[in-house]
């Protein structure tokens, strides 16, 4: 992954983002442009930390398949064997596609097999586009990709800043500097992109229904998120149309001004988000392509896919793998929002970067139990049901924890799942804390990302 050309391609695409960054950023106050340009110079860190590691320490990864992917289309076009324009309106591979002998005879020898799904096919499509800008260098596609993410970091920074401006240190830490997330979405991957569609959506929303502003920009926002997660990640918009009626409804009810009524209209609004949320999600799987998100289809696909984790042979091939605890389905769903805030254990850790994973999780179970033991358990959910975004990001983060800890038996895998929810669930205990006025300890506070103005 590391070639000469980076020397020169990869200082190109930092200028050229860092002054797109200028521009982006010139309408911003003082402090979230230094949050920014700060993140900015983080991604870069993390980036080259991610590929040192894909290269030298995993030999290899989804990264370097959709790498070779770029090379293989690269050719394909320079023998005038395939278009820009084919290129552009191919949703995916089969075995009669022009592009099937180049990945076929690449040196994955497995990968027109991956590149036949249209979720794996997307991110060397898209990838390819900014191939010819960057000279097919790898760190350079990996930072657009990243710079992606990070753009979906303050489009969601800018939202909670705004309604809660006394906590633009926290919101940052959550946004901009969680190290999963900045890890996982800073490479050429799926999760760069579904995480800044993420960011995408949840601002295009806000503008068009909270705030009433911005449409014409909202609308394109809205077709870019649409798009990726269509093709990518359908279930991460299924866990977030519910939450984000819940908070639409919630913030509505705000006009209402007899305190009795208020609460009456928000808990109708409440009922009506939830039910219009499973209705929702049950018509948009019932047919096309997203049928395989159907409720059904899924708790299948979930034994099938733990299964395989499960079998002796994955067991020796990975030392990340684990169980719920359960198959009862009751029990399944909160052990899986388990598995992704709280997990892996520190007694689980088999290998350095799950020793990190495990350092994070940790930190997270210590901050919840900060929490009800200060705040309380039930008032905790009193607040979050009091404010219409503590009650977006609790149901949003355990609505996808819970859906993502399930899916998966290996610790690598879950530790990219998991990343659109965890600036969420951070944002719900920190937010929480601050609207109760319950402090962090004293020696906490002492880092800066946690202190409260």
């Amino acid at each position: 992954m590391f070639n000469p050309i980076d020397l020169v391609a990869f200082p190109l695409v930092l200028i050229l983002l860092y002054l797109v960054s200028k521009v982006l950023l010139r309408n911003e106050d003082n402090v979230t442009r230094k949050f920014f340009i700060q993140a900015f110079w983080v991604r870069v860190a993390a980036l080259l930390i991610f590929t040192a590691l894909m290269q030298f320490y995993y030999g290899g990864g989804d990264s370097f398949r959709y790498y070779i992917s770029v090379l293989d289309i690269r050719v394909a076009i320079d023998n005038n064997a395939f278009s820009l324009w084919d290129l552009f309106t191919t949703e995916k591979v089969d075995s009669y596609h022009p592009l099937y002998s180049f990945f076929a005879a690449d040196e994955l020898r497995d990968n027109h097999y991956y590149m036949m799904t249209t979720a794996n096919f997307t991110i060397p499509r898209i990838a390819t586009f900014f191939s010819f800008l960057f000279f097919n260098s790898y760190l350079a596609l990996g930072f657009c990709f990243s710079y992606f993410a990070l753009i979906g970091s303050l489009l969601i920074y800018k939202i909670f800043k705004r309604e809660f401006p006394g906590m633009k240190n926290q919101i940052a830490l959550a946004c901009f500097f969680f190290p999963t997330v900045c890890f996982w979405s800073s490479g050429l991957l799926k999760d760069s992109l579904t995480f800044g569609a993420l960011g995408f959506l949840f601002s295009a929303a806000y503008d068009i229904l909270v705030i009433r502003k911005r449409f014409a920009v909202s609308v394109i926002k809205i077709i870019i998120a649409v798009y990726l997660f269509y093709t990518i990640k359908p279930y991460i918009m299924l866990a977030f149309a519910p939450a984000l009626l819940l908070l639409v409804f919630t913030q509505w009810s705000d006009a209402v001004q007899s305190r009795q009524l208020k609460r009456f209209v928000f808990a109708v609004m409440v009922i009506v988000g939830l039910l219009g949320g499973v209705f929702l999600y049950a018509n948009l799987t019932s047919e096309g392509s997203l049928q395989k998100y159907n409720t059904e289809i899924i708790l299948d696909a979930m034994d099938k896919q733990r299964s395989v984790y499960e079998s002796q042979n994955m067991i020796d091939r990975s030392g990340s793998t684990f169980d719920l605890g359960s198959d009862n389905p009751v029990w399944m769903f909160p052990l899986g929002i388990v598995a992704s805030y709280f997990r892996p254990f520190l007694w689980e850790i088999r290998n350095p970067i799950m020793a990190l994973s495990a350092i994070e999780s940790f930190l997270c179970t210590l901050l919840v139990i900060f929490l009800f033991v200060k705040v309380g358990f039930f008032r905790t959910f009193r607040i979050a049901l009091g404010n219409p975004f503590t009650l977006f990001c609790l149901v949003f983060s355990l609505l996808f924890g819970g859906a993502v800890g399930t899916s998966t038996g290996n610790f690598g895998s879950l530790v990219r799942y998991k990343i659109p929810g965890l600036p969420f669930f951070l944002l719900f205990v920190l937010i929480t804390l601050y609207l109760a006025n319950v402090p962090l300890p004293a020696r906490v506070r002492k880092i800066k990302l946690l202190q409260t103005t």
